[in-house]
């Protein structure tokens, strides 16, 4: 009878075991989608991943985070392609893209947040040079460091990177075109490129991040960097960019703070599970095993 009970008693712990670790997985899995979206939105932003929008070439590691969206409509395009559209007269917007070119030490930054460890694989950033109409990337170059707080704040500090590797590992084409409202649709003068970074050794613990980036070209113009851009909204994020010194990314129209387009690729470490999920399960088997010896003794 007591090696019954000692057998119940093992059966139990295991059963409540796999409950307690099933139930973390879950909520770990939860944080990983919401993951997917900018945690740090402006007013009345819905933030949808750039790659959910638009085929954006190979699939990498997980996408941890993504800070657009970039496109404004699909398929209407150039040769079917999607667009992401100024919205020059309905809104008063002005800016194609913005100067990011690494020569002129031009540099666009932007936050994140983290909120597990993450082992980041790789960063796809997003740019374009005018007149690129064939659709083949004359991007060259990706310079990035990531700062643990705003790069215009004396008390940063750059924790990763630097701005003399270049760390462009490829770069294609979208199928996306920046264009103006009144532009036609079939325009193909800025077709955007996106540009993926690898970035080995670069783990991140729960925390707010910036990151700090510059392109390089072989075309003439830019290359520029194209905004997040949401339909009837003007003001998308608060981005920082570097000419000579780091002040809001506006657009030159109406003046309204935008945000940079980016994707961070690898992999988040499992949440533990709480201590209180621990207390519970130690609880519930001093009780059931309070219980079964109480039978025991009066059988």
């Amino acid at each position: 009878m007591k090696t019954k009970h000692l057998t119940l008693i093992i059966a139990l712990v295991c059963v409540t075991n796999f409950a307690f670790g099933q139930e973390a997985l879950n909520k770990h899995q939860m944080v990983d989608r919401a993951n997917e979206y900018n945690l740090n939105p402006p007013p009345a932003e819905i933030i949808v991943p750039l790659s959910e929008i638009a085929n954006y070439g190979s699939e990498r590691s997980n996408l941890l985070y993504s800070n657009g969206p970039l496109i404004t409509a699909e398929g209407v395009g150039f040769g079917g392609g999607d667009v992401s559209v100024v919205q020059n007269t309905s809104m008063g917007m002005n800016a194609w893209g913005f100067a990011v070119q690494y020569l002129d030490d031009n540099r666009i930054a932007d936050d994140f947040v983290v909120d597990s460890e993450w082992t980041i694989e790789s960063i796809k950033l997003f740019g374009y040079q005018t007149m690129s109409f064939t659709g083949i990337s004359t991007l060259t170059g990706a310079y990035l460091q990531i700062w643990d707080g705003s790069p215009d704040d004396p008390d940063s500090n750059v924790i990763w990177g630097d701005l003399s590797t270049n760390r462009m590992t490829s770069t294609s084409f979208t199928n996306v075109f920046r264009m103006l409202e009144t532009e036609s649709l079939t325009a193909n003068s800025r077709a955007i490129m996106e540009i993926v970074c690898e970035t080995p050794g670069l783990v991140l613990n729960p925390g707010a991040y910036w990151i700090d980036f510059s392109l390089d070209g072989s075309a003439a113009s830019g290359p520029w960097h194209p905004p997040i851009t949401i339909i009837g909204q003007t003001t998308t994020g608060n981005a920082l960019q570097y000419f000579n010194e780091w002040s809001p990314m506006t657009d030159s129209g109406s003046n309204p703070p935008q945000g940079a387009t980016f994707e961070i690729y690898g992999s988040s470490d499992p949440l533990p599970v709480p201590l209180s999920g621990y207390a519970t399960y130690i609880v519930f088997i001093f009780i059931v095993s309070f219980m079964l010896i109480r039978y025991h003794r009066i059988i």
